[in-house]
């Protein structure tokens, strides 16, 4: 089950704003990882003390969803930027992947940082209906998923984060 937890009374969009100026520097200054489609960052945030906010929430979001406090053990938080251009270089078949498998104890969330299209991510089995800004989405890490077919050149950047617990 994909379950969504809002905190508008919680982050900002100064908040959001510092992020984003921090990913743009790290793709900017080609800091990313290329070891997966292009272009995401390596899953290290969490370091950046801009993204506080988003990891506190990120794991009071994972302790709603299990209905009880998280004792973190591991946390890794990256952003996923796409545009068009961008998109239409990757075989969207390729895309589809998961985050652990269905023995580990382990929870991944998206947050739509910068969403001009509205666009939520595909599951193979499961729908998120809307993207809600402020909100974490959060799920089973062995949920398959991929990003959405991109039509814009806007960027779009969407956070995702892992927590074993």
């Amino acid at each position: 089950m994909i379950r969504s937890f809002n905190f508008t009374h919680s982050i900002t969009k100064n908040n959001e704003s510092k992020c984003k100026k921090i990913i743009d520097y790290l793709f900017e200054s080609d800091n990313w990882c290329k070891q997966v489609p292009t272009f995401q960052t390596w899953p290290n945030l969490h370091c950046y003390t801009e993204f506080d906010c988003l990891v506190d929430t990120f794991i009071q979001s994972c302790s709603l969803y299990l209905n009880k406090k998280v004792n973190q053990k591991e946390i890794n938080l990256w952003c996923y930027m796409d545009y068009l251009e961008n998109y239409l270089k990757k075989d969207p078949e390729k895309l589809w992947h998961q985050h652990g498998n269905i023995r580990e104890n382990k929870l991944s969330g998206i947050y739509y940082l910068v969403n001009p299209e509205k666009l939520t991510t595909e599951f193979k089995d499961y729908i998120i209906e809307e993207s809600n800004p402020f909100t974490w989405y959060i799920f089973p890490s062995h949920y398959l998923h991929r990003p959405p077919k991109v039509i814009s050149s806007e960027k779009r950047y969407t956070l995702a984060a892992d927590l074993s617990f």
